[in-house]
């Protein structure tokens, strides 16, 4: 790694713009090299300055986040727009839209920047995400078949979070008959990558026999487990409070009736818990 950093490293300094690029993703990193986000911004900066797409959309989220470099969300916004060749820089644009970070909110523009990359780059994400705006009907009509459609986009394309989503369709019957138990398989498999209200929704189909055999044991195992995951994830762009204060009640009406023996083991268990790669 270290030789082919120092031929890179020689390449970007004689004004090779991919080498630029490149030579940024290596310290952004670590790669050959101790990892360095400022070095990162300054080759990706070179690169940019020149019209390198994938450089600008980098720089442009490393501005958004303040990594390494001061934040910046305005001056993100104005790179994002100078990248829209990217499908990544159209997400990462269409999310400041919907979340009026660096520009005025506005979700007719975030829904158009969002679809683009779910739709012209296939981003799993951007799919997720577009299926969650016709289930909500932002900025556009409510429509349960489209939102499906594209939920089941996403999780074709590894979107773990859209297996939630499907799983709420057919728990709530969105668009599709009740089916606990196609509820119960897509919150399972979105369960097993970790995500902290997928997993407490397993804990409720459990706690009331929903899909599957009723199961204090089990009920209680997820509950204490999307708990400490919600705990562990209380930076993430979710709100996981509620999750956390509704799976904390659960445990303690479920405790009720369980001895400390019980209890304790499935708190060991849950506590041993890693989710699947």
């Amino acid at each position: 790694l270290k030789k082919a950093f120092d031929l890179l490293t020689r390449a970007a300094t004689a004004g090779y713009v991919p080498a630029q690029t490149d030579l940024g993703v290596t310290h952004a990193l670590g790669l050959g090299t101790k990892a360095d986000p400022a070095k990162a911004a300054f080759w990706y900066g070179k690169a940019a300055d020149q019209g390198e797409v994938i450089a600008r959309t980098n720089l442009a989220r490393m501005k958004e986040l303040g990594n390494g470099i001061p934040k910046d969300e305005k001056g993100a916004v104005e790179l994002y727009e100078k990248a829209l060749k990217d499908g990544r820089a159209q997400y990462y644009l269409g999310k400041m839209y919907q979340e009026g970070r660096g520009v005025k909110a506005d979700p007719l523009l975030a829904l158009m920047f969002i679809r683009k990359a779910a739709d012209e780059s296939n981003i799993s994400q951007a799919q997720n995400d577009v299926g969650v705006f016709y289930q909500l009907g932002e900025g556009v009509a409510r429509d349960y078949v489209i939102a499906m459609g594209y939920f089941l986009r996403s999780a074709d394309n590894g979107g773990t979070l859209a297996y939630d989503n499907i799983g709420l369709m057919h728990y709530e019957g969105l668009g599709v008959p009740v089916d606990y138990q196609k509820a119960l398989s897509n919150f399972m498999i979105a369960a097993r990558k970790g995500i902290p209200k997928s997993i407490y929704g397993v804990g409720v189909m459990h706690m009331y026999g929903q899909g599957t055999l009723q199961n204090d044991d089990e009920a209680y195992f997820w509950f204490a487990l999307a708990n400490s995951q919600a705990r562990k994830n209380m930076h993430s762009e979710f709100p996981l409070g509620t999750i956390m204060d509704d799976s904390a009640h659960n445990m303690r009406v479920q405790e009720e009736k369980m001895s400390k023996k019980r209890i304790n083991g499935l708190k060991a268990r849950a506590e041993k818990w890693s989710p699947s790669q």
